[in-house]
């Protein structure tokens, strides 16, 4: 049996008393408020009061390990936690989707500690925690993502590779430690393929044209040296219709003349800086998104850079921001690592910053750390950035999802917890039990009513049902949570209580 004593005393709110566990004042009378308002069980009452109205939080112990769960005082009055800043994006079956787009029942990209593999799980909750303050969580990769301080991330749980990940806050990530900030990214995702409209030659046109081109009324055009030995034989092969000009520079350029090519490659960009690709082209065949990159690379990329870039084998420049995250997310597709360098004082035209793309076939972002399709990246450093929409989604079975740039994230719902005092605040025995279910690992609620009838709440669906259908649903108990003298305790499954 481990026990584990936090500091929960607030004079405002009330106390953990001896011998017993008593929730906060606002808690219990919160919970009589439920109770006698409604016609129902008080069980099925405050199940379904707290799945209809309260944020999830976290709810899974991975390893062996206890998570740190939210006080039910907190999660009631302050209503803050595990937010994503509601622009983040996230994988999605059809694709890409930012987090205020999500809906339930979307299936998103997750990944499964326990089999070690991606899947696709459904989206059981959305709550939107309004605005909140938000911090830029940077990454060692050039990548970052915008949460709440009490975002929960998977870190390393040992200084040894391969031992698995912990749930840990943001605010208590431990970065003078180099290997606690350590947490898992993507290597190679899956992902559904789009079905090409063109042979794969025109598709080193498109990635030229996206370094290379840009849009000015009707007209579409291109240019650099490369066009003559590279994209006009492509385009005379084809039989797509094109003008041939000089700049005053002297430079090659070319006017897309009207063709299906053409209305195809409008949309992508009006400048260098206003980049967009479709969804289409981001989820191409492995082998079609490998010739968009080579066209880009024929543009605006260069190669053997010398020791400034260590081991890349080749850098992608570009001014704008939202191109150079669809880069590295082709690359997560591809299973190649990108980096992505930020350059403010490039001594080029203009003032924007320059994105910097590298690849390093020896990346350590791309080693092995004993989880399939998964390696390992540091957090660099974090600062605020000010306040934003945050939002929250529940992620049925594994609780995680896959931010576009690869990190896996963690949700997950304190409801279990908050269920439990609210039923200990009004007299019924309780208890949490962590186990298996159908769909992964889980958390869910065990209490005994006045009648001696023990009941299974499952506070992610709000449905109660008698504990003797336990094994019929493929619920596995491991371990059970009690409370005692103001701490909580984690016993065996096997170990008698009560």
């Amino acid at each position: 049996m481990v026990n584990r004593c936090p500091v929960q005393c607030d004079s405002s709110v009330g106390c953990l008393a001896e011998n017993r566990f008593y929730t906060p004042y606002e808690v219990k009378d919160l919970t009589m408020q439920i109770v006698t308002g409604s016609n129902q069980h008080p069980i099925n009452a405050i199940a379904e009061w707290v799945h209809n109205r309260t944020p999830y939080r976290t709810d899974e112990a991975m390893f062996g390990k206890i998570d740190w769960w939210q006080l039910p005082f907190e999660l009631i009055t302050s209503r803050a936690g595990d937010c994503v800043a509601d622009y983040e994006e996230i994988y999605a079956l059809e694709g890409v989707k930012k987090i205020r787009d999500v809906v339930v029942g979307d299936n998103v990209l997750s990944y499964d500690f326990e089999t070690k593999m991606f899947c696709h799980r459904s989206v059981t909750n959305v709550v939107d925690k309004g605005i909140l303050p938000l911090k830029r969580v940077h990454f060692r990769n050039g990548q970052w993502i915008d949460v709440t301080d009490k975002h929960p991330f998977w870190v390393r749980h040992s200084q040894d590779e391969g031992r698995g990940y912990i749930k840990q806050y943001l605010s208590d990530i431990d970065l003078s430690r180099s290997w606690k900030r350590k947490t898992p990214i993507a290597k190679r995702i899956p992902y559904y393929h789009s079905k090409p409209r063109f042979v794969i030659d025109l598709y080193i046109a498109l990635g030229h044209f996206i370094a290379e081109g840009w849009v000015e009324g009707s007209h579409v055009c291109s240019s650099g040296l490369e066009l003559i030995e590279h994209i006009i034989p492509i385009l005379e092969r084809n039989n797509i219709p094109f003008s041939e000009y000089t700049n005053k520079n002297g430079t090659p350029c070319i006017r897309y003349l009207d063709s299906e090519f053409k209305s195809f490659l409008r949309p992508m960009l009006t400048n260098s800086f206003n980049i967009h690709l479709s969804e289409e082209v981001l989820n191409l065949p492995p082998d079609y998104l490998e010739a968009v990159l080579m066209g880009m690379w024929l543009g605006d990329g260069t190669k053997n850079f010398g020791p400034t870039h260590g081991h890349a084998d080749w850098v992608y420049s570009t001014s704008s921001e939202q191109l150079a995250r669809d880069i590295q997310r082709m690359g997560l597709q591809l299973g190649r690592s990108f980096h992505i360098w930020k350059q403010n004082d490039h001594k080029g035209v203009g003032r924007k910053p320059i994105y910097r793309i590298t690849h390093n076939p020896e990346s350590a972002f791309l080693r092995d750390r004993g989880f399939e399709g998964l390696s390992e990246v540091s957090i660099s450093f974090i600062e605020d950035i000010g306040e934003g929409r945050a939002m929250d989604i529940t992620v049925e079975g594994t609780h995680s999802f896959v931010f576009k740039n690869g990190i896996i994230g963690h949700n997950c719902e304190d409801t279990s917890m908050l269920v439990g005092s609210m039923l200990e605040s009004i007299g019924y025995k309780t208890r949490l039990v962590i186990g298996s279910v159908p769909e992964g690992y889980h958390m869910w609620v065990e209490a005994m009513d006045s009648s001696g009838q023990w009941w299974l709440i499952e506070t992610t669906l709000g449905m109660v049902y008698k504990l003797d259908n336990r094994a019929s649903l493929g619920y596995e108990a491991d371990y059970f949570i009690t409370w005692r003298n103001g701490c909580d305790y984690l016993h065996k499954a096997e170990d008698a209580l009560y």
